[in-house]
């Protein structure tokens, strides 16, 4: 109604700014947790299968129904206690990303979508591996 109004104008860039800034605080999803996330595995069923053999199994199924256009590879960096954990998980239907976060709850893991592989690494590995801070 008045296009010339200040205090309107005003508010519309602090509104904008806010926005922004909101959407810079959020974490950047790279191009692989995208694709992975429209990915819908049909059924998922382990029974005492360990974290090595879930991965494998998981990096198959996922390339098959990726058609070439996701490539999914999984870089572990956990010790042989986490790569031999028996993990047993029955889903249906459910994203990709979502059996990940399941498995890693189970298996005491996190997964760190990187450009191009999926990184592994045990839960307390990340704030072991960083030096102590100066006192």
């Amino acid at each position: 109604m008045e296009p010339n109004n200040g205090l309107a104008y005003s508010y519309l860039r602090k509104i904008a700014g806010e926005e922004a800034a909101q959407k810079a605080s959020l974490p950047p999803e790279n191009a692989t947790e995208s694709a992975l996330k429209k990915m819908i595995l049909e059924k998922v069923d382990f029974r005492e299968a360990t974290l090595a053999d879930v991965l494998d199994f998981l990096r198959q199924k996922g390339n098959q129904l990726g058609g070439g256009k996701v490539v999914i590879n999984f870089v572990q960096s956990v010790d042989e206690t986490a790569r031999n954990a028996k993990i047993t998980l029955t889903l249906q239907k459910v994203p990709f990303t979502e059996v990940l976060r399941y498995i890693g709850g189970l298996a005491n893991v996190q997964f760190t979508y990187e450009p191009y592989a999926i990184v592994v690494k045990s839960k307390g590995a990340t704030a072991a591996s960083q030096p102590p801070a100066n006192q």
